[in-house]
């Protein structure tokens, strides 16, 4: 199993770990990966929590469960996100070639910024593949680990970027729903090749 985690308290500080200091609007407590290799199945059964988390599956499916037991589970690609005090209880198959991308965090801003972005009722989140997403969490691990100076502040932005970005996508999947086949097939089409030479030619076939 690969794991690459990053913490803003110590080991020592390990029982305040969802406790973000006082006056911060948006700050990140934790963030990692986990990719199985070898071992076939890696289980999460976090004690109720005070922060919020988000997780990303690269790949691989993450199977969660309710309160009561009921299952459910989050495609590869998908996020998935926990508020506060909600139960957290999931897996992960090296079967499934799992590769799964988290973080942990809070502030006084967290609520208005999901709820703005239509995300803060949302559990499973499913947006189209972008490379970006793992780099902010890349991103996020390595300023954590190193803390460099204004490390609160950029890790803040990193996570700001990726809740809008996802915000965003959502927009969009409502916005393509309303448009004919035709214009929503040439609108993706545009958009998975933006970088390459585009002819009038070429859309309209």
């Amino acid at each position: 199993m690969r794991i690459e985690n990053a913490y803003y308290y110590t080991f020592e500080f390990k029982k305040t770990t969802d406790i973000i200091p006082k006056g911060h609007i948006l700050f990140l407590l934790s963030t990692g990966r986990t990719k199985l290799l070898t071992v076939p199945t890696a289980k999460t059964l976090h004690p109720p929590r005070k922060d919020y988390q988000l997780i990303y599956m690269h790949s691989g499916s993450l199977h969660y469960f309710d309160k009561d037991g009921t299952p459910h589970t989050a495609p590869p690609g998908s996020f998935v996100l926990y508020k506060p005090y909600e139960h957290q209880e999931f897996y992960i198959t090296a079967e499934e070639n799992a590769d799964k991308y988290w973080c942990h965090f809070d502030g006084v801003f967290v609520e208005q910024l999901l709820q703005t972005y239509n995300l803060i009722d949302k559990r499973v989140i499913i947006v189209p593949p972008k490379k970006r997403y793992r780099q902010l969490f890349k991103l996020m691990r390595t300023t954590l680990e190193n803390k460099p100076e204004y490390c609160i502040e950029l890790c803040s932005l990193y996570i700001q970027e990726l809740i809008v970005s996802l915000g965003s996508e959502l927009k969009k999947q409502e916005l393509y729903k309303n448009y004919p086949d035709c214009i929503r097939i040439v609108m993706e089409y545009i958009e998975n090749n933006y970088h390459k030479k585009l002819t009038i030619n070429e859309l309209s076939n």
